[in-house]
């Protein structure tokens, strides 16, 4: 379905640390057309800095007894665009233009499903997981963040019966490093599982070379902000 342009109005905002946030809008003609791994343009109304709209993943589709009613987008107070978004409040409108991207390709058991994902990179994976779990396929997520305090909604993948490997840079909660064990050889997270092989940072979706994980398939996050 092709996208559209709509003002969402902001339905509520939770603030789940002192810069990162989760902000629910009204705009049900762009959640209904979502799919997992899409994205979607905006910045709040009225304004001119921002001139340019912002790409956010879709973090959560809304809905209601059923009904599609609208999307959540998690991000990180940054620069103007995702100060304005923290600082947004009910009933405050939002242009949103969407959905866009390619969606991920999903599969099926016997494949398994490895996730990696760090800060505001965990946005696209919440639809994601919902869409693999539908379809009973095993999920394991690989997410780092620098604190224990940065890890967020871990009870919402663990009810959903997604496996955890947690990796924090202070070692305040699981392993100490980068989920991407990149810097370490391959010492913690994603590169400890798959037995040190490099992978690449930006890759979303991707296949890994590497024997150990070639009946997995196997998402990585870029930060979208």
């Amino acid at each position: 379905m092709p996208p559209v342009n709509i003002d969402a109005t902001v339905i509520a905002n939770a603030r789940l640390s002192r810069d990162y946030s989760v902000l629910s809008l009204a705009a049900p003609e762009v959640g209904k057309r979502t799919q997992p791994g899409q994205f979607v343009m905006v910045k709040p109304a009225g304004v001119t800095d921002p001139l340019l709209r912002r790409p956010f993943s879709v973090f959560e589709i809304l809905r209601t007894n059923g009904t599609v009613t609208g999307l959540t987008l998690l991000s990180k107070r940054i620069g103007v665009t995702t100060t304005l978004m923290f600082e947004a409040v009910e009933g405050d409108i939002v242009s949103c233009l969407g959905p866009l991207g390619r969606p991920f390709t999903l599969v099926d058991p016997p494949v398994e499903a490895w996730i990696v994902a760090g800060g505001v990179g965990l946005a696209p994976f919440a639809t994601l997981t919902d869409a693999l779990r539908a379809r009973g396929t095993s999920i394991t997520m690989f997410y780092g963040a620098r604190t224990g305090a940065e890890l967020f909604y871990l009870e919402w993948f663990r009810e959903r019966g997604v496996r955890l490997e947690l990796t924090t840079e202070d070692g305040s909660v699981g392993e100490r490093g980068r989920v991407t064990g990149v810097e370490t050889g391959g010492g913690g997270g994603i590169g400890r599982a798959i037995g040190g092989c490099f992978l690449p940072q930006a890759a979303a979706p991707c296949f890994s070379t590497c024997r150990s994980i070639l009946h997995h398939r196997l998402w990585m996050a870029r930060v979208l902000i």
